[in-house]
């Protein structure tokens, strides 16, 4: 992957993974700017291609709290 790709990374915090996009390269792997605008350093293992389709089975968190499947 490369600087300003998008990514999907892992979110330590909540145990997931997100949208967002590699920002600069530095020795713990890559920092991701995430759509939510937090940032975070990430380990180049915890880095997926980003290919989410019309189709793909994803979970939404929902507002209640909750993980949907859809």
């Amino acid at each position: 992957s490369l600087i300003g790709d998008t990514v999907l990374a892992y979110w330590q915090p909540s145990d997931a993974y997100y949208v967002g996009t590699e920002v600069e390269k530095v020795d713990a792997g890559f920092v991701i700017l995430f759509e939510d605008g937090d940032e975070a350093a990430v380990p180049a293992a915890k880095i997926r291609t980003y290919d989410l389709k019309v189709g793909s089975a994803v979970f939404a968190h929902w507002n209640d709290g909750e993980f949907y499947k859809r």
